[in-house]
């Protein structure tokens, strides 16, 4: 599945990425919000269809194919479970709770966006991206071969005093 551009992040634009992140992050919690109120419709006509249905059963347990006798609770809800009724109820909700729980994974992300922003942020701000500095005995080394490289390689030989 491709990412959606509202979750990536452009490093040369981090002043437009959080000037926008808001937004974005409240598109998407309004979207979540509308998603758990209308997971909460099929939820509620789930609850009344396995109502009317096992009210249904108990009037009527031969139109069920159920013996003419009252149906025991567990016969009733088994065969609740059963009913075209109740499954297209329940393909109803279980389709709502899928979309809350793509929106829901849409706002974590932009959770993880924000923390990735403010990471970003927290490194330029510590010069993350300038060139490396060696620790200060390096230095000293490079700069006394550099030294000697240049001006001769320190002590000059000694001349000799005899002569022969």
């Amino acid at each position: 599945m491709k990412t959606p551009n509202r979750f990536k992040i452009d490093e040369n634009k981090l002043d437009r990425e959080w000037i926008d992140q808001p937004t974005i992050f409240y598109r998407s919690a309004s979207r979540l919000a509308k998603a758990r109120k209308d997971h909460e419709d099929p939820k509620a006509l789930l609850a009344v269809t396995e109502a009317e249905l096992a009210r249904d059963i108990r009037r009527d347990p031969e139109m069920f194919g159920l013996p003419a006798k009252a149906p025991a609770n567990d016969i009733v809800e088994k065969t609740t479970l059963l009913q075209s009724e109740y499954t297209v109820a329940r393909d109803s909700v279980i389709l709502a709770k899928y979309k809350v729980d793509i929106l829901q994974a849409a706002v974590d992300t932009l959770e993880h966006k924000k923390r990735a922003l403010e990471n970003l942020v927290h490194l330029l701000a510590i010069n993350f991206r300038s060139e490396p500095v060696a620790p200060k005995a390096a230095r000293d080394y490079t700069e006394k071969a550099e030294r000697k490289e240049a001006f001769g390689g320190g002590k000059k030989p000694k001349s000799s005093t005899r002569e022969k």
